[in-house]
């Protein structure tokens, strides 16, 4: 019995580690221009992140850490695999947004986003954070598939934006999502970065997302642009402590709050639940 006990529980282990090296090569070779025409959702990418998601969940032995860490295949793929990770966070986004582009009433199917109520707590935040009022006109860096952040600000205030996207067909996808909704001529998606930004001239306020890095070097590229009639805010998630997992080791610090050089913060707004977006408005020391 003690034989057969041992037998099965080696095989259990096998199984898990073969598991866990699918999923890991699965999410690092994702095909993001696949996702990006997707409106259905792919169950196998979905369930290999909820594995990896548990897979970091589970606690991490100094012995397994130091084996990690030392890893060069690990290494060499972990940069990969972290992009295409973190780029499945953004499904859902690509998945609502060709829905609202082929829909026949997409205001409407906008409304039925998860994360509508969600946007729209952080929207009267991020109003708060630059005083902004009707025809004000704002930069977000880091606009995304769905900018729920532009839309929302120029369906409930009449704020006109311009949103800077970096990936090209995520870009591509967000201007036809704006023309589906008619907003155009209010909205203009960028394909670009933070360098992309010239002049801060008839700008009211410039929001950073959450996603949007290296924060540091934005802000520092933003610096001496800014106007005194030109105001700055980040979004950053709330400091959670280690617990000893997976997890740890691809905690992504840009996106914790923190005082840049050259910078004061001079308020922090905590939105309404159930938004987890935190906001820091800050200003150039002088």
């Amino acid at each position: 019995m003690i034989f057969l006990k041992k037998f099965l529980e080696k095989k259990i282990r096998k199984r898990k580690i073969r598991k866990r090296k699918i999923s890991f090569d699965y999410i690092s070779n994702l095909n993001t221009d696949l996702l990006l025409d997707s409106i259905k959702i792919d169950k196998k990418i979905v369930a290999h992140v909820k594995f990896l998601e548990n897979q970091a969940n589970e606690e991490l032995t100094p012995k397994l850490k130091s084996k990690v860490l030392n890893s060069e295949d690990f290494k060499k793929k972990l940069d990969r695999f972290l992009e295409n990770y973190r780029f499945t966070y953004l499904y859902d986004e690509i998945i609502m947004a060709n829905k609202i582009i082929k829909s026949k009433l997409p205001f409407k199917t906008y409304r039925k986003y998860n994360y509508f109520e969600a946007y729209l707590n952080t929207i009267k935040a991020e109003v708060e954070a630059g005083k902004l009022s009707k025809g004000d006109k704002v930069i977000f860096i880091g606009s995304g598939p769905l900018p729920s952040t532009l839309i929302m600000l120029y369906d409930n205030y009449g704020i006109e934006s311009i949103g800077i996207e970096i990936i090209p067909k995520v870009a591509e996808l967000s201007r036809k999502l704006i023309k589906s909704l008619q907003l155009s001529d209010k909205i203009k998606i960028v394909t670009g970065d933070h360098f992309s930004i010239k002049t801060t001239k008839n700008i009211k306020h410039i929001i950073i997302a959450l996603a949007a890095e290296p924060k540091d070097e934005i802000l520092q590229w933003l610096k001496p642009l800014l106007s005194d009639s030109t105001s700055l805010s980040y979004r950053f998630l709330k400091y959670q402590k280690s617990k000893g997992n997976l997890n740890d080791l691809v905690q992504n610090t840009e996106r914790r709050f923190k005082e840049y050089d050259g910078y004061k913060t001079t308020k922090i707004i905590n939105p309404a639940p159930p938004t987890s977006n935190i906001i820091a408005v800050v200003k150039p020391k002088k």
